[in-house]
C-alpha cells in the first residue's frame, strides 16, 4: 500500500492512511442546521474559543432543495441556500428533478462556520481531481468530514449560551451530535451532506436477513426486533425495580449526548436501588414502623445505607466498582452544587461511569433476569450508536482547528 506521506509502499496499515496528510489545507464551509430558531438578525461574528478564533455566520431564511421526497437523513438534498436565490444546478441534478420532481424545504436557523481541511478529502471524494473515489479513501474521507464537523459543536454550543443569555429565550438548549447529525460541507468541487452518527441515516427501520438463524440463502429481510408483542404487553411498569428508569435514562441521555443529565441519572437510580435493597433487608428483621424510621434517619447518609446493605446481605462489591461509583457521585456533586457541565470531550469519563452504575445496579438489584438482559450481548442494539463511529484526532490552537491522522 502507498504511503501518501512518505510516497513508499507498506504493508501495514493504519487508520487515515487512504488520505494524503501532506496535501495543502484549503478553506471550507461547514453547516448545520439548528433544531431551532436563534432569534436575532443574520450576522457574522468571531469568537475566540480554546485559543482559537472561529469565523461564524447565522442565517435565516434559508432553504433545502430535495430531489422527490424530504428524507431525515438529507440523502435526497442537492442545494442549499437563501430561498430567494436561484439554485445552481448540474445538469445531473436538473434531470433528477425533472423525473422524480422536487421539494423546497424551509429551514430553521442555519449556522456557517469558516473552517479548512485538507485537499486531498476532496479528491478521495471524487470532488476534485481527476482520481476516482475508491471505498478506501472515501470512507476515511467521510470520516475526516465527521470529524471535522463534530469537532465544531462546541462552536455552537459557544454560540448558543452566548444567545441564551442575551435572551433567555425558552426553546434554544445545549447541543450535542444527536441534535444536529446531518451536515454539509460546502468545499472544492460542490457540497457534502456529512452524518454524524449511524441512526441519523435511517430513514427507514432497518432490515437484516435470516434474523430467526434459518439458514435459508434466500431468506426474505426482516425489520430489526429486539423483541416482540407478547413480551412488551407482558411488561407492568409499575413492577419495575426503583431506579431502573432512572438507568434506562442515564443510557438514553448518553446517546443523545446529555452527558451531564446521563451522570445525575445513574447516580439517583443507585441511591433509588439501595434505599429499596436495603428495605428489602430490614424488613427481615423489624416491623413496618421501625423500618422507615431507620430509612428515614439514614435519608442523607448514603455511604451509611450502602455499608449497612452490603452487611445485611452479605454481597460483596469489587473495590474498583466501588470507587468508581464514589467518583461518580462526587461528578454528580459537582454537577448539581456546582454548576458542573460535562461535554462532549467528557464522553468517554460520562460512558465509563454509567457502565459502572449498571454493574453495580446488577449486584444490588440481584435479578438474573433482568441482568442478563442488560448484559446480553446484542449486537444489533449496537448499530447506529455514535460510539462505534471511527474517528480522527482533532487540534485546536492559534491556528485554527485541523484534524490529524493520529486519535
Amino acid at each position: 500500500m502507498k504511503d501518501f506521506n512518505s510516497g513508499v509502499t507498506t504493508e501495514s496499515f493504519d487508520f487515515g492512511d487512504h488520505l494524503n496528510w501532506s496535501s495543502d489545507m484549503v478553506d471550507v464551509t461547514i453547516s448545520a442546521e439548528l433544531p431551532f430558531w436563534l432569534m436575532v438578525e443574520d450576522c457574522k461574528l468571531q469568537l475566540p474559543i480554546s485559543g482559537a478564533s472561529f469565523q461564524v455566520t447565522l442565517r435565516d431564511r434559508y432553504t433545502q432543495l430535495h430531489v422527490g421526497d424530504v428524507l431525515d437523513s438529507r440523502r435526497s438534498l442537492v442545494w442549499l441556500g437563501p430561498e430567494d436565490e436561484q439554485p445552481a444546478l448540474t445538469s445531473t441534478v436538473v434531470k433528477a428533478l425533472e423525473e422524480q420532481g422536487g421539494t423546497f424545504r424551509p429551514c430553521r436557523s442555519v449556522v456557517q462556520i469558516a473552517a479548512r481541511a485538507h485537499e486531498d478529502v476532496f479528491s478521495a471524494l471524487a470532488l476534485t481531481g481527476e482520481e476516482a473515489a475508491t471505498p478506501g479513501r472515501s470512507n476515511e474521507a467521510e470520516y475526516y468530514l465527521a470529524t471535522l464537523c463534530e469537532a465544531h459543536i462546541p462552536v455552537l454550543n459557544d454560540l448558543i449560551q452566548r444567545y441564551r443569555l442575551a435572551t433567555y429565550d425558552y426553546f434554544p438548549y445545549e447541543i450535542a451530535p444527536w441534535d444536529v447529525p446531518v451536515w454539509q460541507v460546502i468545499a472544492p468541487g460542490g457540497m457534502i451532506s456529512i452524518r454524524l452518527l449511524p441512526y441519523s441515516e435511517w430513514d427507514r427501520k432497518p432490515v437484516i436477513h435470516d434474523q430467526d438463524k434459518t439458514m435459508d440463502p434466500d431468506a426474505a429481510a426482516t425489520s430489526f426486533r429486539f423483541t416482540d408483542p407478547g413480551t412488551v404487553s407482558a411488561i407492568d411498569p409499575s413492577q419495575a425495580t426503583p431506579g431502573e428508569f432512572e438507568l434506562l435514562d442515564a443510557r438514553s441521555l448518553m446517546e443523545r449526548g446529555d452527558y451531564t443529565g446521563a451522570v445525575r441519572r445513574c447516580v439517583t437510580a443507585i441511591e433509588a436501588v439501595v434505599e429499596h435493597a436495603l428495605r428489602i433487608e430490614l424488613n427481615k428483621k423489624f416491623s413496618v414502623a421501625d423500618v422507615e424510621k431507620k430509612l428515614e434517619a439514614s435519608q442523607t447518609d448514603f455511604p451509611g445505607r450502602f455499608r449497612q446493605w452490603q452487611k445485611l446481605s452479605s454481597t460483596a462489591i469489587s473495590e474498583q466498582v466501588d470507587t468508581t461509583f464514589s467518583a461518580t457521585r462526587k461528578i454528580r456533586h459537582q454537577i448539581v452544587h456546582q454548576g458542573l457541565r460535562l461535554t462532549h470531550a467528557d464522553r468517554g469519563r460520562a460512558q465509563m461511569f454509567v457502565d459502572n452504575a449498571r454493574w453495580l445496579f446488577n449486584a444490588i438489584e440481584n435479578k438474573p433476569d433482568r441482568t442478563a438482559l442488560r448484559e446480553k450481548p446484542f449486537v444489533l442494539r449496537d448499530v447506529g450508536r455514535g460510539p462505534i463511529v471511527p474517528r480522527f484526532g482533532v487540534i485546536v490552537d492559534a491556528n485554527g482547528m485541523r484534524v490529524e491522522q493520529s486519535s
